[in-house]
Parts: structure tokens; C-alpha cells; sequence
């Protein structure tokens, strides 16, 4: 090879002369072209050895100036061609203007005001025009040669001190100026990040090795190691992370967004948001039973919005954030890209398969059972921030893992951790699991559940103590009234012998409840103790009872109840459901309750048995004197309500008569106005319905209540014992099967067309009132009208005694039912033109549904005004049982009636008695249609307090079940009631009305009747 040949392509070692290279690369065609990376080449004049490309420098495309920068002199022996005439250079453009033309005409004014400090420079970027053939590379090179001939090596020798330092203002403020305006990130693109997202994608910040990117290697916190060598020193090689600059951006970036949730955690640690709980801070039911994890969401989203980011990124796949996406407008942010070449076909392979189970595949066939979701109509809605696809909620994990995280991170964020804590402990959870959670930070440990029961305990107690405090004065009357029950729980000895047997436990449970709409002095005692003086009841009469009695309320709520089963089980009758709401609230209102939400307190509970005299008299005392500090001089003209079922009142009026010779009037219990309560009332004539007609001697075969339980497939109801759900719903079944038979009978005979046999009820009924059937018009008004013709037949004392005769022997079974059906009107013949069979007008099946219709019907009268907190229509069937109770048999309820009505006709004061009736229930949600009975609310808390019992070392007495346990009895139920709901999804709830259960009866009852009527109509 020739030697001129080798080194052709080497620079020469002694600098050429040096003319206008900085537009050189403008020149004539006939020039040298240089390469720019890979795929560029711009033609440049032959220029010295220093301007060509140096292979050991890490921008190729940039010339080093052979000279010092400006602030150094220059040396003629050091430049001596420099100081030659200037050559014109080459003529460029279509003007052929000189080359040193251009470069004296873009270095015009360059140095105005740094080397003679003249002042501000009045150039503008619009004084150069450059010619028409340049391009952007042009331009961009002719910066680069600036840049270098400044006397900077490189790019990063000059952006280094341009954005490091900070520039003199009122020297050269453009600087200042124009990094500002730069860096303020205006407008809807910020250049500073977009830039840096533009040095990320660059093809040339990562090098590939075999068609392969090398992974990101991160220098990572000690904290954040695996835990192999999470403990052991960071050694130097670790330090020395060397990574290509595409990977040391993402290093950067991880290290500040780690910095930052660093920030954010500490400021969410802030008292303000609710997350930590101080030392000092009291911990109540209020802020446990108002935790509100939607709310808790909303925080930490709006104040710490790179951590929730970051997680609920991790929780939700792309899949899943792409369907649910679809139609929300995303924020304009710079979210860097991937760069081109980045994602392999491993990555494309996992996004295919990346399918989030949270979210249906809309391809599934509607028959497919692996696509029905059985909560659907239970899951949160679009209120919470959740999509409607979503069958789990991605946004509450992370809301629960960061407060979990918080935990970890300070010891006093623990207030969703206490949360769980109180939860568990009401499940009776195993304690191995409540240590497994709390290891991982969802909740605290056992003792301090129970140290945090104590706490709450105890501002239970204080807040008795300061309701109860009013009466302090001697002027204010008592705003609360007590109500308690007896309790028992059996203690089975973990090794019997013949000195440890299995205990029965007995003692009392109390709770406070505070009195509303109370009228002033309503609770003096003196007026009520001036009638009992007077015995005013005994001018008592059996007629005065009858006179109490509203006969014509009672046939209108009759009729309005058979109103209500018809349009709850007939589609097209559905339209009349506010014309009934309306009767009720309205036309057959009668006390209906200010609607609130009660004041409900617990009391401790005790070992003290209250069944017997000096029971009762213990527990009054320990209620008023030891848990309230009410001091006895404070009760010498006050009354307080004592509430509770008919065994604890029996023992309080046998109270007040045993200690009538005492001296004070506290000691005579005075002060104790006892109230029988509604719900054991409500069960025990519940219990006489079924003893009176269950037919126990006859057997399950004759028609009745015993066979329809049968039928229904509850065969094993304990009809001695009478558990009340299971009762409840059969009564209720039977009852809406034999109104609507009767709406059946009443359609037929109204329309003339007979149902089909074989047909069900239910299907039946529609061909009366469906689109285009003959009662389609009907009006509200007629629809009543039948309702009470129904009632009038079937309902009332009268035609259940007009059957009450001996029955044909020759009518048994189905013939029985056939007289019932053809006897529909026991006041009168039948409609002009009607052709009936005539049977004898005794039917002692008829007779016996007509007196269960009847009682079943008062039952479930007092069930609907309780339920809708209208306590005066429960007291007008109360009326009413004040004699059924004697008939029945339950002569206990019977004789605690008759003193009540006594209290009500001629003791009470009209005050007094507004002050009960405001208070006879409570309502603890506040939410219309949840009133409910006073002893059914000890009987829930009874059960809690029986759940919990979970120690064999503890009775009533013991500190851990009166404190911890007894007085936050309130606020477990409230947690338990609230705990679906702050999750996201409801609480499952028992359904009062199963339909097959009712398909089956009322189909027992058409049967019966087709078959009974076409037999007699041959």
C-alpha cells in the first residue's frame, strides 16, 4: 500500500491556516463531506487536522476550535497565520455573497456588552437571515462550533455550569432569563422534561449487545435489597453501578420518585388526615364507626399522588386499565414512551396473556356460567371510583396497604389497624391469626385490642356520667331512661369432676337510652303518686276497655294490610304501592315518631340475678348509684322510665309494693315508673297463634296450620318452643297464601272467569289484571273496596262465628274447603244472576282460618307500626289483646295489660303518657322503616355479649367482660352493621318472603278450590 494512501484518512499534525470555518460547511459543492452518526453526511471545506472528527471523543460530529477560549490572549507566535489579510473566503448563495460576509454578519454585536461592558445588546434573533439552502443540521452545527470555539469541550462541559450555577442577574440577566424560560414549564408541554424523555429515547443512549438492550442496574437502598444480602454491607462494586445512559435515566428517575413517596408518607403522617392517633388522643366508637375507606382514598390520592400511583399501577394490569378506561379523558402529562426496538416479542407475549380476572371477557356467551357474577347487583357503583366491570376493587387494596404501610413506617398510624383489631376481636377470631395479620401490619396485637376496649371503655363511661349529671341540679328532669334484661351463658368445665360441673351463669345486661320529646315536668313523680293514693283504677270496667277500642282504625288497617300483600305479590296491582304508603302514613296515622336517631348507650353488666326481688333491687341500684354516680337526694321528685320484658316488670311492681314502707323515696322506688316493652309481647302472641292452632292432637294430616308447615318443607319447627324468625315467616307465608286466594275467589266472582285447574295462584292471578284483562282499569278506590269486602269475609269476629257451628260429618277435607268458597259473603245472598251450589252454612275449617287471618293479622299490624315507628296504631291492636291474651291462655301478659291500661286511663298524666310513647322505640340508624322494639335492642346486645364470652375464666362481674366487652357491646354492633359498607359491598341479609315457599301454598289452596268447585258444579 502506498504510504500517501495509509494516511489519507489520518488528521495532519501541523494546523492549517484557518479560514471562516464556522459557515464552511456551506461552501461549493466540490467540498469533503464528514460523517454525523451512522446515516448523515454534510459537506464541510477542508479544514485543519483540530476541525476533523477525533475518534476518541464521544460527539463525532462536533470540531474543537485549535485556540483557548475568549478570555485568553492570543499569541501572534502561537497563531502566526491568524494574523494574515483576511482571504474573502468562497462566494455562496445565488448572490454569491463572500463567506466572511455571513460569519461577520452572525458575530454582529455577539460581544456588545461582556468585553467593553458597553450595556445590553440590541441585537435580535431576527437580525441574521440565513440563506434559503440551509437546513436544520446546518444550523445546529454552527451552534456546536460556537459552543466548542467558547472554549467548551463538550455538551456537557457547557449545559453543566449553565444549570448548575447561578448566574448574576444584574450582570447578564439574559442568562438568567433565558434559563428561566426554559425551566418554568408553561404551557401544555414542559421542555425540560420532554427533553429529557427525548435523551431517554435516543437510539444512541443505550447500546445494544447482540440485538439485546442490557437491563437497568439500580443503586438501590439498603432497605430495598433482597433479603439475602439485605443485611450485609454495600460493597464497593455495588456502589460502582455502571449503566448506559438511557438506564442511568431511569436510575435518576427511580431514586427521585423514591424520594419523593419518601416526602409524601411523612406528610400523610400529619395529625390533620387522621391516620396517626397521638398518645394524648381519646379513641372513641364515633371515629371507629366513621372510618370511611372512600373518604380515606380521596386523601391519599389528592396528597400523596406518586405513591398511590405507583401502587394502584402495580394492582391494575394494562388490560384492565385499557377496558376501564374507555372514555375517560387522560390528564395531558409527559409520560415517556418506549423507545423504538425497546419491547420484545417476550414483552408482546406477556401483554397478550395478560388478562385481568377482574374484568369479564366481553366475548363470553350469555348462557356461559363462568361469566355470572353473583354480587353484581351488590358491588360498589361509580360514586366510589370504581368501573361497573370491576368485580373486585384494585383502588381499595391499595388504600388498605398503604395505611398497612404507614403502620409499619410509625407505630402511631395504627388507627385502620386498631379497626381491624376491634373487627377481629368481634368474630372471635383465633388469636394465632390476629398475630399472623398483625405481623404484617393489617392489625395490632391481641393486648392491645384490649387495652384499646379499655380505652373506649372508658370514655363509654364518661359519657354516662356526663348525661346522667343533670340531675345534679334538682331542677332538670331525668333525660334518659334504663332498660335491661337478664343473661345467661353456660360455663362448661374443661375437665368435669365432682367438684367442677358445667355452670349456668346468670346476670343482667342494662343499656341507657336518652329520652326525646320529652315535655317539661312530664317525669314529677307526685302526680302519678296522687292517683295511686286516689286508686283511681278501680273504677275500671270491662266497658271502658271496649270504649278504648277504635274499632273503625282496626277495619281500615285490616283492609290496608290486604292491600299490601296484594300489591307486594301482584305485578300489575304494583302501580297502587304509594296510594297504600299513603293510607298508612296518612289516613291511618296515629302517633307516628319524630324521625331520629336514638341515643343508645350500654351499660357494664353484672353477676346479679334479676329474676328474683332482691335481684331486681340490686341491679336498680347498681345501675343508678355505682355506673351513673346519681345520688339519691337527686331523685326526690323525678321518675325514670325502667324498661324491660314481662318477667322484669312483674318483679319491679312487686318491688315497689315490698318496699312501700320504707322512709325515703328513693328506697320505696318511688322514682321507678316500670314499662312493659313490645317485643317479648309481640313473641308471646306470636306463640298463642301457634298453640291455638297448630292442631296438635289431630295430627299434620288435617288441614290447617300444621299441614300447611309441612308442606312448606319445615317440618322441623319446634312448635312447642316457637323460635321467633322461623315463626315470623310462616305466619307471614300463610297469611299472604290465604289473602290471595281470597283476591282470587273476589276476581272470580267479580268477572264471571274461573281459573283453570291445575294453575298456580300466581300465574292466575294476572289473567284478572294484566294488559287487556277485564280488571286491567281498576281504580285504587274499587281495589280497596274489594280489600275491605275481603276483610269483612274473612277477618273479622262475626263471620268467623257465623261457621263456628258443629260441621256437616258428611263435609271433611276438600268438601270443607268447597263450602268456605261458596260461602264468600256470610252477610247476604250472592250477586243477581250468580248460580251456587247451596251447602250448609257451617264450616269449621273456614271458621278456624278465619280466626288465624284475624290474629295474624294483628300480629302483623303491630309489626308494620313498629317498623315504621307509629306507635299509637301498635297500641290500638294492644287494645285488642288486652282481652285475646286471657282467651289465649297467656294470662302473664294478659294481667301486666290490664295494669297498663290502668297506668294509661287513670294514672299516667298526659305528659307523661306523650313522654312514653315518644320513647316506646328506638330507631339506631335514623333511617325511615327501622324502628324497632326496646327489649328486641337488649336481646341483640344479649347476643353479642353471650358471642364474646370467649373466656372460661371470666363471669358477668369480671373487668374484661363488663369493661372491655359490656360497654363497647354498642359499638360492636355497629362495626359489624358498618363493616360491609366501608368495604364496598352489602351486608347479606335474610329474605322474609322465600317465593317457592308461597308457589307451593297458594297452589295447596287453588287446587283444593278448582277441584272442590267442579265437583259441586256437577
Amino acid at each position: 500500500m502506498d504510504q500517501a494512501e495509509e494516511n489519507q484518512g489520518d488528521p495532519p499534525r501541523t494546523p492549517a491556516p484557518r479560514i471562516n470555518p464556522l459557515f464552511s460547511h456551506l461552501s461549493a459543492p466540490s467540498q469533503e463531506h464528514v460523517s454525523i452518526g451512522n446515516s448523515h453526511s454534510l459537506p464541510v471545506s477542508p479544514l485543519p487536522s483540530a476541525y476533523l472528527q477525533d475518534s476518541t471523543r464521544p460527539y463525532s460530529a462536533i470540531w474543537y476550535p485549535p485556540y483557548t477560549p475568549y478570555h485568553t490572549p492570543i499569541s501572534h507566535e502561537s497563531h502566526p497565520h491568524t494574523l494574515n489579510t483576511p482571504d474573502p473566503g468562497p462566494l455562496i448563495g445565488v448572490n454569491k455573497v463572500p463567506l466572511r460576509d455571513i460569519e461577520a454578519a452572525f458575530a454582529k454585536d455577539l460581544f456588545a456588552d461582556i468585553l467593553d461592558g458597553a450595556g445590553k445588546s440590541t441585537r435580535r434573533s431576527t437580525s441574521f437571515v440565513w440563506l434559503q439552502d440551509s437546513t436544520l443540521e446546518d444550523r445546529i452545527l454552527v451552534a456546536l462550533r460556537c459552543i466548542c470555539w467558547a472554549g467548551f469541550e463538550d455538551l456537557n462541559a457547557f449545559l453543566r455550569p449553565l444549570f448548575s450555577k447561578k448566574f448574576s442577574e444584574a450582570r447578564h440577566n439574559g442568562i438568567a432569563r433565558t434559563i428561566g424560560k426554559f425551566l418554568e414549564g408553561k404551557g401544555a408541554v414542559n421542555n425540560a422534561v420532554e427533553l429529557v424523555d427525548l435523551f431517554h429515547k435516543h437510539h444512541l443512549s443505550s447500546q445494544a449487545v447482540k440485538w439485546r438492550h442490557p437491563s437497568p442496574k439500580f443503586t438501590v437502598p439498603w432497605y430495598a435489597r433482597p433479603p439475602s444480602i439485605r443485611l450485609n454491607p454495600i460493597t464497593d462494586e455495588e456502589l460502582a453501578v455502571v449503566n448506559t445512559t438511557r438506564n442511568a435515566l431511569l436510575n435518576w428517575a427511580l431514586m427521585k420518585v423514591v424520594a419523593h413517596i419518601d416526602k409524601e408518607a411523612t406528610g400523610l403522617l400529619t395529625p390533620a388526615y387522621g391516620f396517626v392517633r397521638a398518645p394524648q388522643d381519646v379513641l372513641s366508637w364515633d371515629r371507629m364507626t366513621s372510618l370511611s375507606m372512600i373518604g380515606i382514598q380521596e386523601t391519599i390520592a389528592r396528597e400523596a399522588p406518586a405513591l398511590f400511583t405507583v401502587l394502584t399501577t402495580v394492582a391494575t394490569s394494562p388490560v384492565s386499565r385499557k377496558k376501564a378506561g374507555v372514555g375517560i379523558v387522560p390528564q395531558r402529562a409527559p409520560e415517556p414512551t418506549q423507545p423504538e426496538g425497546e419491547a420484545s416479542r417476550s414483552d408482546k407475549d406477556s401483554d397478550a396473556m395478560d388478562v385481568d380476572e377482574d374484568v369479564p371477557l366481553e366475548n363470553v356467551e350469555d348462557g356461559d356460567s363462568s361469566a355470572f357474577n353473583p354480587f353484581e347487583e351488590e358491588r360498589p357503583g361509580l360514586s366510589s371510583g370504581v368501573p361497573d366491570k370491576f368485580l373486585r376493587d384494585p383502588w381499595l387494596g391499595v388504600t388498605v396497604a398503604i395505611q398497612c404501610l404507614l403502620f409499619f413506617r410509625n407505630k402511631y398510624a395504627m388507627v385502620f389497624a386498631v379497626f381491624m383489631g376491634l373487627f377481629l376481636f368481634s368474630c372471635n377470631v383465633n388469636r394465632d391469626i390476629v398475630s399472623a395479620l398483625g405481623r404484617i401490619g393489617l392489625t395490632v396485637s391481641y393486648a392491645t385490642i384490649i387495652a384499646m376496649l379499655h380505652v373506649l371503655a372508658a370514655d363509654t363511661s364518661t359519657r354516662l356520667h356526663s348525661l346522667a349529671s343533670n340531675l345534679s341540679t334538682g331542677s332538670s328532669q331525668p333525660s334518659f331512661l334504663l332498660l335491661f334484661d337478664n343473661i345467661n351463658k353456660m360455663r362448661r368445665a374443661w375437665q368435669p369432676t365432682i367438684h367442677h360441673q358445667d355452670e349456668m351463669q346468670n346476670g343482667t345486661a342494662a343499656t341507657f337510652i336518652q329520652l326525646e320529646d320529652v315535655p317539661p315536668n312530664a317525669l314529677k313523680s307526685e302526680p302519678v303518686l296522687d292517683n295511686l293514693r286516689k286508686k283511681a283504677r278501680s273504677a275500671l270496667t270491662v266497658d271502658d276497655l271496649l270504649d278504648d277500642i277504635n274499632w273503625t282504625h282496626v277495619d281500615k288497617a285490616g283492609a290496608g294490610t290486604i292491600l299490601r300483600v296484594w300489591i307486594k305479590h301482584v305485578p300489575d296491582l304494583a302501580r297502587f304501592k304509594g296510594d297504600v304508603t299513603h293510607l298508612f302514613e296518612v289516613d291511618l296515622a296515629v302517633t307516628r315518631l319524630r324521625l331520629r336517631k336514638s341515643t343508645i348507650i350500654p351499660m357494664r353488666p353484672t353477676g346479679i340475678d334479676e329474676s328474683t326481688s332482691n335481684g331486681i333491687l340490686d341491679v336498680l341500684r347498681n345501675l343508678v348509684l355505682s355506673q351513673l354516680n346519681i345520688l339519691p337526694v337527686w331523685l326526690q321528685i323525678w321518675m325514670i322510665p325502667i324498661c324491660g320484658d314481662q318477667m322484669t316488670i312483674d318483679r319491679l311492681r312487686k318491688l315497689k309494693r315490698y318496699m312501700a314502707k320504707t322512709d325515703t323515696p328513693f328506697d320505696r322506688c318511688d322514682w321507678v315508673i316500670p314499662i312493659i316493652q313490645l317485643w317479648h309481647l309481640k313473641w308471646n302472641w306470636m306463640k298463642c297463634i301457634f298453640r291455638d292452632h297448630w292442631s296438635k292432637e289431630l295430627g299434620k294430616d288435617v288441614h290447617g296450620l300444621r299441614s300447611d308447615v309441612g308442606l312448606i318443607r319445615r317440618e322441623k319447627f319446634n312448635a312447642d318452643r316457637v323460635d321467633f324468625y322461623p315463626g315470623h315467616h310462616i305466619l307471614e307465608d300463610r297469611f299472604d297464601a290465604l289473602i290471595l286466594d281470597a283476591l282470587r275467589l273476589s276476581c272470580e266472582k267479580k268477572t264471571k272467569i274461573i281459573t283453570p285447574e291445575n294453575t298456580y295462584l300466581l300465574d292466575c292471578l294476572p289473567q284478572y289484571f294484566g294488559p287487556g284483562k277485564p280488571l286491567e282499569a281498576i281504580t285504587f278506590d274499587e281495589l280497596k273496596t274489594m280489600a275491605e269486602r275481603v276483610y269483612d269475609q274473612y277477618l273479622t269476629f262475626a263471620s268467623a262465628e257465623m261457621f263456628h257451628e258443629a260441621a256437616d260429618e258428611t263435609v271433611e277435607g276438600v268438601e270443607s274447603e268447597a263450602v268456605r268458597s261458596e260461602n264468600m259473603d256470610p252477610h247476604g245472598p250472592t250477586d243477581e244472576g250468580d248460580t251456587e251450589t247451596v251447602v250448609p252454612n257451617t264450616d269449621a275449617t273456614l271458621s278456624n282460618n278465619i280466626h288465624f287471618l284475624r290474629m295474624t293479622f294483628w300480629y302483623l299490624e303491630m309489626c308494620a307500626g313498629i317498623a315504621e315507628g307509629d306507635i299509637g296504631r301498635v297500641f290500638e291492636i294492644i287494645k285488642l289483646l288486652r282481652f285475646s291474651f286471657w282467651g289465649a291462655g297467656s294470662t302473664n301478659y294478659g294481667n301486666e295489660l290490664l295494669e297498663q291500661a290502668c297506668n294509661f286511663l287513670y294514672e299516667f298524666s298526659d305528659d307523661l303518657k306523650t313522654a312514653i310513647f315518644n320513647n316506646y322505640l328506638v330507631n339506631p340508624s335514623g333511617i325511615p322503616g327501622h324502628w324497632f322494639e326496646l327489649d328486641l335492642l337488649q336481646e341483640h346486645f344479649n347476643y353479642w355479649l353471650k358471642r364474646l364470652f370467649n373466656s372460661k375464666s371470666h363471669d358477668f362481674d369480671s373487668r374484661h367482660l363488663s369493661e372491655a366487652v359490656g360497654l363497647n357491646i354498642r359499638g360492636f354492633s355497629l362495626l359489624r352493621d358498618r363493616f360491609p359498607s366501608i368495604f364496598g359491598f352489602r351486608r347479606n341479609k335474610g329474605k322474609h318472603t322465600d317465593p317457592p315457599v308461597l308457589v307451593r301454598l297458594v297452589q295447596h289452596f287453588t287446587l283444593a278450590n278448582v277441584q272442590v268447585e267442579v265437583h259441586n258444579s256437577r
